[in-house]
């Protein structure tokens, strides 16, 4: 299921778009060596996080985006905001 709010800005060679399922290994990439970069590669971080590897279907979620900045064909990075259900029980006795 893909998102249906798409976006495409495009600027001086600049195009920022919703993220695509080709986009995964690339954004993977950027994540882990940006936390390599600032020594901040930490066991549970998403660094060592299955999920790194699969962006396009995390971001899938109801309400969550993921935009991609591109520069001339070239991802240079990109952010999103995922939406998760954080369920809440109350014990009693």
């Amino acid at each position: 299921m893909e998102n249906s709010a798409q976006l495409q800005i495009s600027i001086d060679n600049v195009v920022i778009r919703n993220i695509r399922e080709n986009d995964n290994q690339v954004l993977a990439s950027i994540v882990r060596t940006t936390l390599e970069e600032f020594d901040a590669v930490k066991p549970g971080s998403v660094y060592y996080d299955e999920t790194t590897d699969n962006l396009y279907e995390l971001f899938q979620t109801p309400g969550s985006i993921y935009y991609v900045a591109e520069y001339n064909g070239e991802v240079l990075g990109g952010g999103g905001i995922i939406l998760r259900m954080v369920c809440f029980q109350t014990l009693t006795n």
